[in-house]
């Protein structure tokens, strides 16, 4: 299974991209947080960043947690929505429940965000979190080192953050 097997319609790409250039101006960007339960503990499944150019139509995000990383690119082309999978590494299985959850988790997000519903997460100490933050923050920032030293997320993700105008809290 591969991300890049996603089937994203047209209205569901005008309404992600629609949603990252206009939801919180001067950011373009979303991002989401997977956990899962083990050993009676919150972990960390992945971290979810996604950036839309604003001079083009055209996303591109980043997937990365203990094991797992994929670079992206989705935009349309002669009416149809290209989703490219730049880099991806991780386990056949997780990639099997990444591709499922795909969209439908970036469809939530998108709902919860225009509903104000979103609660404020309840950080834990030892976690790795995203949030929104210009300019975003350099990948020699001790959170970003403390996150690839630990394999917890590639350096070519926490390389990104800054580009794309994100924080990584660590709690």
């Amino acid at each position: 299974m591969s991300l890049a097997l996603v089937q994203i319609s047209p209205a569901d790409f005008h309404t992600i991209y629609g949603h990252l250039t206009n939801h919180k101006p001067p950011y373009s960007n979303m991002h989401l947080r997977e956990v899962r339960q083990q050993n009676k503990q919150r972990q960390l499944r992945y971290l979810h960043a996604m950036h839309a150019a604003p001079s083009r139509a055209e996303i591109e995000g980043m997937l990365s947690g203990p094991g797992v990383f994929f670079h992206y690119k989705m935009n349309l082309a002669r009416g149809q929505t290209q989703l490219q999978v730049l880099q991806q590494q991780c386990a056949q299985k997780e990639a099997t429940r990444i591709q499922q959850r795909f969209l439908p988790e970036i469809l939530k997000r998108i709902a919860v965000e225009r509903a104000g519903t979103k609660p404020f997460p309840r950080l834990i100490t030892g976690q790795f979190y995203l949030r929104r933050r210009r300019p975003g923050m350099a990948a020699s920032h001790a959170n970003c080192q403390a996150a690839v030293a630990k394999k917890v997320l590639d350096p070519r993700f926490v390389a990104q953050l800054h580009d794309w105008d994100f924080e990584l809290r660590h709690p």
